[in-house]
């Protein structure tokens, strides 16, 4: 709500993958720290969502190897003919309306340790000119909530308000 320009949302609605009130946001969220098994039933009408203009970011809650690995399993299963790829430096996910290139990403000391002065990669599914799918296999959301800590590979608050900023 601070930053002028980009949309404001008034609340969180959780969505069930089987609800009918998938079809009525424009995007979904979804981070976690274990494995996202979701079954058949659960992908089947998160595949129509993104088929019919919907936009899907996940992000890794604490960076858990975990949920990196059943959230690569989930997209192959989700997205079954489509390649997910690191998005480009250039892409505008990573330039508009922030520029990351612009000044190195604020980490977490582990972030910086594993990532030095780079922003870490973005991963995601694109269908023509857009991207359908956002994965961020680094911590987007611990800053938001407070409970950050040096130890877990992630980005402070400005770096992942950047991100969120572009992608959204």
């Amino acid at each position: 709500r601070q930053e002028a320009g980009l949309p404001r949302f008034e609340r969180e609605l959780p969505v069930a993958p089987t609800s009918e009130d998938l079809f009525h946001v424009p995007l979904l969220f979804m981070n976690g720290h274990e494995d996202p098994r979701l079954q058949t039933r659960e992908i089947l009408p998160v595949r129509t969502f993104l088929q019919n203009g919907g936009f899907l970011l996940i992000s890794n809650c604490c960076s858990s190897e975990a949920f990196d690995q059943g959230a690569r399993r989930f997209i192959r299963a989700l997205l079954p003919n489509d390649e997910i790829e690191r998005i480009p430096d250039k892409d505008g996910i990573r330039r508009l309306p922030y520029d990351c290139a612009d000044r190195p990403p604020q980490g977490t000391k582990a972030f910086t340790q594993r990532f030095g002065k780079a922003w870490a990669p973005l991963l995601g599914v694109r269908r023509g000119a857009r991207w359908i799918l956002v994965y961020s296999p680094i911590d987007l959301c611990c800053a938001f909530e407070g409970d950050l800590t040096d130890s877990i590979a992630a980005y402070r608050r400005a770096s992942s308000l950047k991100i969120f900023g572009n992608v959204i």
